[in-house]
């Protein structure tokens, strides 16, 4: 029942809830400190997002290889998009709920 929504960075994955948000990487970037370094950088984008951030929705934030590259500024821009587009993905079902 759940939706996901790609970008250049990683996957945004969301199902019914109670508005936690996860963060993910995948071994593949490296080593322990380079994944926690990802996952700190996506926490902190999330925390501008927080207007697009359902409560009645669960998500998983899974950074991939082409996310530890990026700038800042760029990753935040790219996970945004994920969560407006997921926003418009879920729109139609949780009006109804």
């Amino acid at each position: 029942m759940g939706k996901r929504v790609s970008g250049p960075a990683g996957r945004l994955l969301a199902s019914p809830g109670k508005g936690l948000v996860g963060v993910t990487t995948s071994k593949k970037i490296g080593s322990h400190a380079v994944r926690n370094r990802i996952k700190r950088r996506g926490r902190e984008a999330i925390r501008a997002v927080q207007g697009e951030i359902d409560p009645r929705l669960d998500y998983i934030l899974a950074l991939g290889e082409k996310a530890a590259g990026r700038a800042f500024s760029e990753l935040s821009t790219e996970i945004a998009t994920m969560f407006v587009s997921m926003k418009e993905r879920w729109a139609s079902e949780l009006e109804c709920s």
